[in-house]
């Protein structure tokens, strides 16, 4: 499949979880999808469903539902994949995925957040 067909397409990651463990031994988090959408034109936005809130109400929850990434998409030369250049408008921050498909209906990325060190792996699903 070509990569240019994520071209209007809306992926979603698998659960995902923020976790933290208080004294006592009560494990507070949230259970989240990130959902990645490719417009028509190349414009690209990256958000946070949450599926299950166990935050305690430490802001997490808010925090999240806030975070919102927009940018563009560029296609390698060959084909090998797409560059998304994300921006967050609220932290200032820029996110860079790297994606291919790795079967029908399923993108295998390389994302890198700035001020981290190294890249971290993830997939998302095509929604139907």
């Amino acid at each position: 499949m070509e990569i240019t067909k994520v071209l209007g397409m809306t992926f979603r990651s698998g659960p995902l979880a923020m976790t933290d463990i208080h004294n006592g031994g009560s494990i507070f988090g949230i259970v989240y999808y990130e959902v990645f959408m490719f417009g028509a034109n190349g414009d690209v936005t990256l958000h946070k469903e949450i599926e299950t809130d166990r935050s305690g109400g430490i802001g997490w929850k808010e925090n999240m539902e806030k975070e919102q990434w927009t940018g563009t998409c560029e296609f390698d030369r060959d084909g090998k994949h797409v560059k998304c250049t994300l921006h967050n408008t609220r932290t200032k921050r820029e996110k860079i995925i790297y994606a291919d498909f790795a079967g029908g209906n399923r993108l295998i990325a390389e994302v890198y957040d700035e001020g981290r060190e190294g890249a971290r792996g993830q997939v998302f699903t095509r929604i139907l």
